[in-house]
Parts: C-alpha cells; sequence; structure tokens
C-alpha cells in the first residue's frame, strides 16, 4: 500500500499556499501595527516554510503565540477562499506524477493535511481529479492531524492492509513523523518547487529511509520495493 501526500508531492502547490498565507498574516500584521521579525517579510516567509505539512488552524494557532496578535474570527475562511481561488487557476503537478499514479496496481491512496475541499479544487486544476477523486483522505476525517499518525493509520485500516506493508511519501517533516509513528516505511520527497536546503535539513531530522527528487526516481524505488 503506498500513501502519497498531496500538495508538494503529487502537486506543486505549496509555494502557491505559502505566498497567500505570507501576504495574509502581512497585511494582518500591518492593521495591527505589529512590529517585531514577523514584520519583516522574508522572515515570515520562512517563518511559514518552516511550517510545511501543518494544517492551517495550526500554523495559525502557533502565529498568534509567536506575535501576540489574535487574527479577526473571519481570517481563516477569507484566507482559504483566496488561497482556493488561486490554486484553482495556477496549481500544476509535479512532473511526472500523473504517469506514476497510471502505472500503480489498486492499493494507493492521497493522505493529506488539507481539505478535501481543496483537495478537490487542486487536483482538478492540476488534472489528477478523475485518478484521485475515489482515494483522497483528509485529515479532517480523524482524530488528530500530522504529525500524529491517526490519518496514516485509518488508510491501513480501510484497505485492510498491516501498518508495516505501508510505504508512505511525503515532503514534510509533520508528515515522515506521522508515517513512522504510524509503523510504516517512509521516503521523503523533494521535488516541489518550496524546496530550500533548510527544508531538506528539517526531512532529514524527521528519519525517512530515503529522499527522492522526482518522479522517475521514485518510480525506480517502486520497483525495488516491490520486489523485496
Amino acid at each position: 500500500m503506498i500513501l502519497f501526500d498531496c500538495d508538494g508531492v503529487l502537486l506543486d502547490s505549496e509555494e502557491i499556499a505559502d505566498r497567500i498565507l505570507c501576504e495574509s498574516l502581512s497585511t494582518l500584521l500591518k492593521t495591527e501595527q505589529h512590529h517585531s521579525e514577523m514584520s519583516d517579510p522574508l522572515f515570515l516567509k520562512q517563518w511559514i516554510i518552516d511550517h510545511c505539512g501543518q494544517t492551517d488552524e495550526n500554523i495559525l494557532q502557533r502565529f498568534s503565540e509567536f506575535t501576540r496578535v489574535n487574527p479577526p474570527h473571519d481570517f481563516l475562511s477569507q484566507f482559504q477562499t483566496t488561497l482556493f481561488k488561486t490554486l484553482s487557476h495556477e496549481v500544476k503537478p509535479i512532473p511526472g506524477m500523473k504517469k506514476l499514479l497510471e502505472s500503480l496496481e489498486d492499493k494507493w491512496a492521497v493522505a493529506s493535511n488539507s481539505s478535501l475541499k481543496r483537495l478537490k479544487i487542486s487536483l482538478k486544476q492540476g488534472g489528477l481529479i478523475n485518478l484521485c477523486e475515489s482515494r483522497l483522505f483528509s485529515s479532517e476525517q480523524v482524530g488528530k492531524a500530522k504529525p500524529a499518525p491517526d490519518l496514516h493509520l485509518h488508510i491501513a485500516e480501510q484497505y485492510d492492509v498491516v501498518p508495516n506493508e505501508c510505504l508512505v511519501i511525503e515532503d514534510s517533516a509533520a508528515g515522515v513523523k506521522a508515517g513512522l509513528k504510524a509503523g510504516m516505511r517512509v521516503i521523503g520527497f523533494i521535488g516541489g518547487s518550496h524546496i530550500t536546503p533548510k527544508h531538506i535539513d528539517f526531512l532529514k531530522m524527521a528519519g525517512p529511509e530515503k529522499l527522492i527528487n522526482n518522479s522517475d526516481e521514485l518510480s525506480d524505488f517502486f520497483t525495488t520495493w516491490k520486489s523485496e
């Protein structure tokens, strides 16, 4: 059983989400006349990148704790409205991923911290919805989001497979930790445009067994994995 993260693995969407969130939080800080490291756009952008793979709600909570700025009650919904609209026009698949998914047998699924609504919007624009729609799983369907193992374990149960027979493909430290906590093998994927040297360092520290650069390398790894 193969479990793919979506944003940053199947879709090159993380850079878009980071940009929209950075713009939204910058506007909030200016409105609140807040001055700290977060007021520096470069610092804020890197801070957001460092929280890759976490839910919007969790990132916003950490932002509030860091800055002592409480966003208005509709901040998250407004941000997501802007994000979904942007994704519906801009998001593209990671090169080669469609062909790779088409080559796989039945036991694979998409395991994401993103909402089902966001996943469907992004996958439709990225040309992957027909392949993935019946295999979509979101952290909103379980008790805790990644880095908790709940989502990965839920999917394994749905497909009636044991965790140690699952292979997880993740681009974030949170996702890697979730897969490992679930007792699964985990590969770190670094083929997205959002990947930086610091991001790779975070990914390595989370403990995947291997880092893979693109869909061709991933396809080669799958061939080896199936023969083990």
